[in-house]
């Protein structure tokens, strides 16, 4: 804020800052953009919609690349209409790049090249003469933040995966382990991690535990002396009977018909 002669007047620094951080554009690693600076007008013109912006937004979060075009030539036909001075325009545009950008700041996407694009372009400003170069570089970062979105995704379903994995691994013994208690460790709904982990294992969570069990079970019956009781308890199975039915459909053969076949090999 302004800097005041006295404690007393300190409201009046603070009321000061609130109104200059309307007209300004933050980015994560703290460049700023001053809009009064650049065209030493008020701002009243430029009221804009949150739902607006946020409807772009949404659109990237899709990578629905014809409404992405569609919404674009939509948001520059506006501009257009509304106001002549290059300026101003371009103003408008950083304020919705600025959202953007702080969107993928909070869901901890690197936003630096992006950055640097901008930065490029608002370097080189008087290169650009008509809406049409503005909406294809536009159009163009759209593209790029839906790539970044999408490889990010991707990452979050496969570290998802890898983490759902590895606590099944290590719980499998549990026999009151279920999908609810790894999609509450998961921190997501059982509908949605069901399927995610299916799409990428191409098997299910449950089949995945019996798996664990089962392989399990095989190696107690090869290389220990524990009884089908002690080996169900071990691989999670509330009964040993449970345990010899689950085997013999997975594996075509008993559990004391395996032991009797290959702990002698």
């Amino acid at each position: 804020g302004t800097i005041v002669d006295s404690i007393s007047k300190l409201h009046v620094s603070y009321e000061n800052a609130c109104h200059a951080l309307k007209y300004r554009f933050f980015y994560p690693n703290q460049s700023i953009f001053d809009a009064v600076e650049a065209t030493g007008k008020e701002f009243s013109l430029l009221s804009t919609s949150d739902s607006d912006d946020d409807e772009l937004i949404g659109l990237l979060c899709k990578k629905d690349n014809s409404s992405i075009e569609e919404w674009l030539k939509n948001f520059f036909d506006d501009l257009s209409t509304k106001y002549k001075n290059k300026n101003i325009m371009f103003i408008r545009i950083y304020s919705l790049l600025g959202k953007i950008l702080r969107f993928l700041y909070e869901i901890n996407i690197d936003t630096k090249d992006l950055e640097e694009r901008v930065i490029s372009v608002y370097s080189r400003f008087d290169t650009f003469h008509t809406y049409e170069q503005f909406f294809l570089w536009m159009r163009e970062l759209c593209n790029l933040v839906c790539d970044k979105l999408n490889f990010s995704l991707k990452s979050y379903h496969e570290h998802t995966y890898e983490l759902v994995d590895n606590y099944i691994k290590n719980n499998f013994e549990d026999n009151t382990l279920s999908l609810n208690d790894i999609a509450k460790y998961a921190n997501m709904s059982p509908s949605y991690l069901s399927a995610l982990y299916k799409k990428n294992n191409n098997q299910s969570i449950s089949d995945t535990i019996t798996s664990y069990r089962i392989d399990a079970a095989k190696e107690y019956l090869i290389k220990t002396n524990l009884s089908l009781k002690e080996i169900s308890i071990k691989c999670g199975y509330a009964n040993q009977y449970y345990f010899s039915t689950s085997f013999k459909k997975q594996l075509g053969i008993s559990p004391s018909g395996y032991r009797e076949k290959y702990s002698s090999l």
